[in-house]
């Protein structure tokens, strides 16, 4: 047994997400993300609305959509019925049963997993010693050392450009996000950045809440998280 809004709240702050990006992703009204994770089912218009947009937003999330809809089953589903109903027992036991042979079948996968990974790297090993020095393994590709999240607050749009390196760098964006919209951007590269108004806006860098300048500005977002003035900005 797990709590259901817990997990759901664990797994998006993982992955560094706000729910204005859930909600984007999902096409779920942001109000109804809120009451999955505080487990408020009643908040959602019927019981069908809450097991869809459960398992849609478990899968976005990267969990098991259907242990998440069990759980839901199990504890809030037949509430209030009476102490000898046979059926609801049998059904309670089937999905007890059902998630039981998952989880089984799950913990088999993920060791027959840690096996091929394991032989995998004896073989890389061993391949590393029996190869040619001359030809070495190429480097991994690099991942983005910069992500930056920006969030438009206050009930008014904001307008932002966003270029890599400086104001002469590749654009990456130059237009307004709506009320409660979010934007990522991810870059090895600092980036230049120019607002509309700053205090209209919410920005998160590498997953830190950073404050923005107030008013029309230009700023730079170093690739280790700082927000500096840009030169004439």
């Amino acid at each position: 047994m797990f709590e259901i809004g817990n997990t759901l709240r664990e797994a998006r702050l993982r992955r560094s997400l706000d729910i204005a990006d859930c909600e984007q992703a999902t096409k779920i009204r942001a109000k109804y993300l809120r009451a999955l994770e505080e487990e408020q089912f009643d908040v959602l218009p019927a019981p069908t609305y809450v097991k869809g947009f459960l398992r849609t937003y478990a899968e976005y999330l990267g969990l098991d959509g259907r242990l998440v809809l069990d759980e839901y089953e199990s504890r809030f589903e037949g509430a209030g019925e009476g102490p000898g109903d046979f059926d609801q027992a049998q059904r309670t036991r089937r999905r007890q049963s059902s998630r039981a042979g998952r989880q089984h079948r799950s913990e088999t996968r993920l060791l027959a997993v840690a096996i091929a990974i394991v032989l995998v790297g004896g073989l890389a090993i061993w391949a590393g010693f029996a190869g040619d020095d001359d030809h070495p393994a190429p480097a991994p590709a690099p991942t983005a050392a910069l992500t930056a999240v920006f969030t438009a607050r206050g009930g008014t749009a904001a307008y932002v450009e966003v270029r890599e390196r400086g104001a002469a760098g590749r654009r990456l964006f130059a237009n307004t996000i709506a009320s409660g919209r979010s934007r990522r951007f991810a870059s090895n590269q600092r980036l230049w950045v120019h607002v509309g108004d700053g205090a209209n806006l919410r920005l998160v860098v590498n997953g830190r809440r950073v404050g923005t300048p107030a008013g029309r500005r230009e700023f730079v977002i170093t690739t280790k998280g700082h927000v500096e003035r840009s030169i004439g900005g």
